[in-house]
């Protein structure tokens, strides 16, 4: 992943080590997922998954109210 604000990046490749490093488009670090066009859709989308997959689980939950 390169981070990067022009409008025509870089197009090189990265070596470390002799290692030609892999690039992606999204990575997640420390919980955020961060894209390389430094905005906050994919972290958005993430999070709106997650919500909705837990708001799924309670709906199937019965309720014991007792």
């Amino acid at each position: 992943m390169r981070i990067h604000r022009l409008q025509t990046p870089f197009l090189g490749t990265c070596k470390f080590s002799g290692t030609t490093l892999e690039e992606f488009e999204q990575a997640k670090y420390l919980g955020i997922t961060l894209s390389d066009k430094l905005d906050w859709e994919a972290q958005v989308d993430n999070i709106t998954k997650k919500g909705e997959q837990h708001t799924k689980l309670l709906e199937r939950q019965p309720l014991n109210i007792a």
